[in-house]
């Protein structure tokens, strides 16, 4: 599949290799954490109704309920504002992270809420275009109306697919959010989960920044 392809400045071998590695754990490892987060999740309610000998406090969050069940893949579907460029995507993780950093925050025009996919083929390629932010990952968009659509690693099949793009994002559900440091005080996000800084976030995939 063809996509037009803009490239960014010229970056540095050597810092080239380390951004790689950083984006490659971060996605990795926002996966791991999604899933170990429910789990540990599931496991307190369960220990909270054992020794209260009543219901579970998190039972119904580990219910595969409402779409974002542990562990449930979904089928979704999605496409741009002016429907040029649409999607269907085999398999979503349900859980969606919320980043807060300024390169997600520049690219969507607010926290870039998205959920990991694979499994992802496009109608309307004439009209889907791919900025290529880095030596290794790539931002499509649409080019009729400029829909921001995706993250992908070069080459991969996996993407990285905006909240706003779905046809169905009620299915979808935030469980966590990073970079809560570089969050402007502008917006919050209600809710009980896991909120990680830059640096904890790195911290957690035992990577120290320079």
């Amino acid at each position: 599949m063809y996509m037009p392809r803009v490239s960014d400045s010229y970056m540095p071998p050597r810092k080239a290799l380390v951004q790689t590695f950083l984006l490659i754990a971060f996605v990795v490892a926002v996966m791991c954490w999604r899933r170990e987060a429910r789990r540990l999740e599931c496991k307190k309610g369960k220990r909270m109704s054992e020794e209260t000998k009543g219901p579970a406090a998190s039972s119904a969050n580990c219910e595969p309920a409402a779409g974002h069940g542990a562990g449930e893949l979904t089928a979704e579907t999605g496409r741009c504002l002016c429907g040029a460029v649409s999607f269907t995507a085999a398999q979503v993780e349900p859980g969606m992270h919320a980043c807060h950093c300024r390169i997600c925050r520049r690219w969507t025009g607010g926290p870039s809420i998205s959920a990991n996919a694979a499994g992802v083929a496009f109608a309307g390629t004439a009209y889907l275009s791919v900025y290529e932010s880095s030596a290794w990952g790539e931002r499509g968009f649409c080019r009729k109306c400029g829909s921001s659509l995706f993250f992908r690693l070069q080459g991969s099949d996996h993407y990285i697919l905006n909240h706003g793009s779905f046809d169905n994002p009620d299915r979808l559900k935030v469980v966590g959010e990073i970079y809560i440091d570089e969050k402007p005080s502008s917006y919050d996000f209600k809710g009980e989960h896991e909120r990680l800084t830059g640096e904890e976030f790195l911290a957690s995939l035992g990577i120290t920044p320079e």
